[in-house]
């Protein structure tokens, strides 16, 4: 997980999990 990738989640969270 990177800092970009935890703020875009932030703003649309995905099932990035």
């Amino acid at each position: 997980y990177d800092e970009l990738e935890i703020f875009c989640s932030s703003q649309h969270p995905s099932e990035i999990a």
